[in-house]
């Protein structure tokens, strides 16, 4: 036999038994349905559906469902992005060769844009400008990035306004809203003080200043200025105008006249006219030069009863007098269970304030006020105390001094409710004599206030003297 037969039967040979082998053959498939192979991150992770089936032969039409012969071996994580597989056995009858593997990939990627919200939509007038990061208006959340908020930016185009944010993987929100770009809002102009000053004739003028803010364009104090001059050497009404612009061209416009008058205290009161006495009790203290300053602006005297309540402020007391007010005695201790323990404990509580205020002054005054007032209760569990009081005071050349106005400052701290409480007791008196106290902070506002009211009406502030009006109460024991 040739070499040639032989090829030709070897040929014929695997034919037939591949052939027998296609007819006889027993399949096994995996079927899976349609599904995307890119998950979001930190989303559900469902695991494709997926059908087995077993065909006696290849030509053979007639197959039956095996699925639940497949076992499936998921190790997908949503929480962390990377590449999983998801794999697919299926073994029928437990017999290898009709075993069939399916493996899929399954890739966990950041495929979310972030959300931007606005907190309205409304039209939004923007200044020319603007700094578009104080822009705040929003709120942006991303399913992944926790730094998401230093990532928005926002830019202006053809009259609107973009919110942009991309996250790390790229995805990108983007919002806009509608904007005007207007300035037509004159600068917020306000002067520091009164707008009527009243400066006592020679006396330096110190400008009080003023505060100019814009919406648009900030603070704009060296932008202000200011036109008019004083002479404070001649008596007078001089006017001062202060002006603004912004850089709009936005403009406003204040004024303040200061009044330099020339009135020596304690003369030339014009008859009919209601005198003010102004006294400050419980210092000297910290805010007592705060006081001090505000009266010698307006070159207005006051009456200052004493005490030792703060012995580093003893200083003041020099300064009270050397500024021409008057000086009292209201206690050393101002301790009333030791002030009103006896007649010589008061005594000599007064003594030893005599004693402070000679050594700060060189002299001795003889004001005195009585704790409390001599209408006082606190002394009530000494019998007849202050009918004795009052008479030895007096014996020993004292002119003890009440009040017919009372501030109210020991019961708030509203500059406003204070200074109305004094204006509308002296408008009930020809003679006030005024309850105040310099260790309360709100007196230095409220007493700008009732200067001004005070001298723009027609009163007369004095200090007191052993001749003044004294406002004595009634005493109770």
């Amino acid at each position: 036999m040739n070499k040639k037969r032989l090829i030709i039967i070897f040929l014929l040979a695997l034919l037939t038994s591949i052939i027998i082998f296609l007819l006889f053959r027993r399949n096994v498939y995996i079927e899976i349905d349609n599904f995307s192979n890119k998950v979001n991150v930190n989303s559900t992770f469902n695991v494709p559906n997926a059908k087995g089936y077993y065909c006696k032969t290849i030509f053979s039409k007639k197959c039956i469902e095996i699925s639940k012969y497949i076992k499936v071996e998921n190790n997908v994580d949503t929480t962390k992005i990377g590449k999983y597989e998801v794999i697919y056995t299926l073994l029928y009858k437990n017999v290898n060769k009709y075993k069939k593997i399916k493996t899929v990939e399954i890739e966990v990627a950041d495929i979310e844009k972030p959300v931007i919200e606005l907190e309205n939509s409304d039209k939004l007038t923007l200044c020319p400008n603007y700094n578009l990061d104080k822009i705040n208006d929003y709120t942006i959340t991303d399913n992944y990035d926790t730094n998401i908020q230093n990532k928005v930016t926002k830019y202006i185009k053809e009259n609107k306004l973009y919110y942009s944010a991309i996250d790390e993987a790229g995805n990108e929100a983007l919002v806009e809203r509608d904007i005007e770009i207007i300035d037509n809002k004159a600068p917020e102009l306000v002067l520091n003080g009164n707008d009527n000053l009243y400066l006592y004739k020679g006396t330096a003028f110190k400008e009080p200043g003023f505060t100019a803010y814009d919406t648009c364009d900030g603070k704009l104090n060296e932008k202000v200025k200011v036109e008019g001059s004083v002479d404070v050497n001649t008596v007078g009404d001089y006017n001062l105008t202060y002006t603004v612009v912004d850089n709009s061209g936005n403009k406003q416009t204040k004024k303040r006249v200061v009044h330099v008058y020339d009135n020596s205290i304690g003369t030339n009161i014009e008859k009919n006219s209601k005198i003010v006495y102004l006294t400050f009790d419980d210092g000297p203290n910290a805010y007592t030069q705060n006081i001090l300053d505000t009266l010698n602006r307006y070159n207005v005297k006051a009456t200052f009863f004493v005490t030792n309540q703060f012995p580093n402020n003893q200083n003041l007391i020099k300064e009270i007098y050397n500024n021409g007010h008057s000086i009292g005695i209201h206690t050393y201790s101002h301790q009333y269970k030791i002030v009103y323990n006896s007649d010589d404990a008061y005594l000599n509580d007064l003594n030893n304030m005599d004693k402070v205020i000679y050594k700060q002054t060189g002299y001795h005054t003889k004001l005195i006020r009585f704790p409390g007032g001599s209408s006082n209760t606190i002394s009530s569990g000494n019998k007849g105390l202050m009918t004795r009081l009052t008479k030895k005071v007096t014996e020993l050349g004292y002119t003890y001094f009440d009040w017919n106005v009372d501030s109210g400052d020991t019961s708030t701290i509203n500059s406003d409710k204070i200074a109305n409480n004094v204006i509308s007791g002296i408008k009930r008196f020809n003679n006030s004599v005024v309850l105040m106290h310099d260790i309360k902070y709100a007196n230095k506002d409220a007493l700008e206030k009732i200067l001004y009211y005070g001298l723009s009406n027609g009163y007369t502030f004095l200090p007191l003297t052993e001749d003044s009006y004294t406002a004595h109460h009634g005493i109770n024991n």
